[in-house]
């Protein structure tokens, strides 16, 4: 596996991306962006391994203010910033010469699993789309959320917005387990596992802006699904604590093309070192070999 460092602006800032390439001439390609507040590591490494054995290339990219891409205040979570970089990824490898530049498909897992459903909803030529454990709806995110945890969310976000207008931050912690204070994801569980995958990083920290609440809970992908024409497959969990089964299946129901798969489990079991990971990838390389026949 041949590794290339890559810098692409998106909105005239500079992200970082890798590709890999496998030792086949004009590979079919897989653009791949990662879940809520992390880097282009984490959770991805065996994905990119086994894609890279099945002969396609993949390139794994930081969105702006995270892991090595410029861009402040760092580690914002903002859906439109994100599908911005993904549309500005997909726009740069259409330049290269290195790749079959017209046969790209999108991997997005959580929070990026909306992402791909947006980017294919706006560039109709992308050739497929992988979206696990996917975000689909602001909207009922909302409704799950408590009365308690929706005004704290709230009042983070408002404070952080008064701060930005004199250059300064109020943050809040990414994950947390319930009880060891305000976190945007403070599921049963979900800190160790989320964990698990958090690739050791001299950048990467638990925390993120405060006012990057009021940008997610607008994020409505499902708004999206029917415009996206190309086949799509969907892995989620019946179990999930963080996003809506009820969005996930409306938005399935959306999509013209779509396969959705529906196991037992939260929301990390896809992941490497996680019960269903081998299954989930045996059944997206499965997937591309259809999509790249």
């Amino acid at each position: 596996m041949r590794e290339q460092k890559h810098i692409f602006p998106s909105a005239g800032v500079a992200c970082s991306a890798c590709l890999y390439l496998p030792d086949n001439e004009d590979p079919p390609v897989i653009l791949m962006g990662q879940g809520f507040g992390a880097e282009r590591q984490m959770g991805t490494g065996s994905f990119i391994r086994a894609f890279v054995e099945a002969g396609y290339a993949v390139f794994s990219f930081d969105y702006r203010s995270f892991g090595e891409s410029q861009g402040q205040p760092r580690q914002y979570v903002h859906p439109g910033r994100h599908c911005e970089d993904w549309y500005s990824a997909l726009q740069y490898l259409r330049s290269l010469s290195s790749i079959d530049n017209q046969r790209v498909a999108l991997w997005g897992s959580s929070f990026a699993g909306g992402h791909v459903l947006v980017t294919a909803a706006r560039d109709q030529r992308v050739a497929g789309v992988i979206s696990q454990v996917p975000f689909c709806s602001g909207r009922a995110a909302a409704k799950s959320m408590s009365l308690g945890k929706m005004l704290k969310s709230l009042g983070h976000a408002l404070l952080d917005r008064l701060f930005s207008l004199f250059g300064r931050e109020h943050r809040v912690a990414l994950i947390a387990e319930p009880g060891q204070g305000f976190a945007v994801m403070d599921w049963p569980g979900w800190h160790r596992d989320y964990m698990k995958i958090v690739a050791d990083s001299p950048s990467w920290s638990n925390s993120m802006p405060a006012r990057a609440l009021l940008s997610t809970a607008g994020y409505n992908p499902i708004d999206s699904a029917a415009n996206i024409k190309c086949p799509v497959l969907m892995i989620s969990g019946r179990n999930d604590q963080g996003v809506s089964r009820e969005a996930i299946l409306a938005t399935a129901e959306k999509i013209p093309r779509c396969n959705h798969v529906e196991w037992e489990f939260d929301h990390f079991d896809l992941y490497e070192g996680f019960a269903l990971h081998d299954e989930a990838l045996q059944l997206e390389l499965d997937f591309l070999r259809e999509v790249f026949a």
